[in-house]
Formats: structure tokens, C-alpha cells, sequence
């Protein structure tokens, strides 16, 4: 509990928004996981915070706040591809998902000729 409230710490005070979303919650409930990152971010006290417990909506979500000169950060996964939650272990990367919601938004990779990069 003591490393969810400081990232929500750091979050509250550094960011302008915050999506707080789940990350391998095994059996705990994400709500509860949640309110102890909401703890820490009302110490920080800056940031505006949400939470969305399904994480491919909390990246689209994050992603479609951002404008240019923007910076996002997503944390808790790194390299792992899989997430744990009520006893069963599936695929998710978060790269992945966050390009193919970038992508939504009319971002492209650099290279590609089929669509413009978005402002």
C-alpha cells in the first residue's frame, strides 16, 4: 500500500491528469488498489485523477487527453506482456495498445505514408 499511495504522490503532484488503472490487481479488487493511489495523489495535490478499472480504456482515454506539446506517461507494466487478475494470467502489452489507440486518433509511425501524423 505504501508504494501505491507514493505513486500516487508523485502523480498528484507532477501531473496535470491522472487515469488510475488496473495492473495485475491478481485478487484484490482494483477499486481498492485505486483508493490507495487516489491517497497518495490528494497529497500531491495538483493533479486532476480518474479512475477506470479497464486498462485499455484508461490508455485510450490518457492518450486522447493529450494535445501537442503534451507529455504522456504510462506506467506499471515495462517489459511484461501478460496481466493477472481473478486467477488467470492473459496477453496484454501495453505498446501494443497504445499504438493501435494513437492510431485511432490518426497518429501514424514515422515511415508511413497512408495517414497524417496528428497534430
Amino acid at each position: 500500500i505504501a508504494e501505491r499511495e507514493a505513486l500516487g504522490r508523485v502523480a498528484g503532484a507532477l501531473a496535470d491528469q491522472a487515469i488510475i488503472t488496473s495492473n495485475n490487481p491478481r485478487c484484490e479488487p482494483p477499486a481498492a488498489i485505486a483508493r490507495a493511489v487516489r491517497r497518495g495523489a490528494a497529497l500531491g495535490a495538483r493533479a486532476s485523477v480518474a479512475f477506470e478499472p479497464n486498462r485499455v480504456r484508461a490508455i485510450q482515454a490518457l492518450l486522447a487527453l493529450a494535445g501537442p506539446g503534451d507529455a504522456v506517461l504510462l506506467t506499471g507494466k515495462g517489459h511484461r506482456t501478460t496481466e493477472e487478475a481473478d486467477h488467470c494470467v492473459t496477453p496484454f502489452d501495453d505498446h501494443a495498445h497504445a499504438l493501435r489507440a494513437l492510431e485511432a486518433l490518426g497518429w501514424r509511425r514515422a515511415g508511413a505514408a497512408s495517414r497524417s501524423r496528428r497534430p
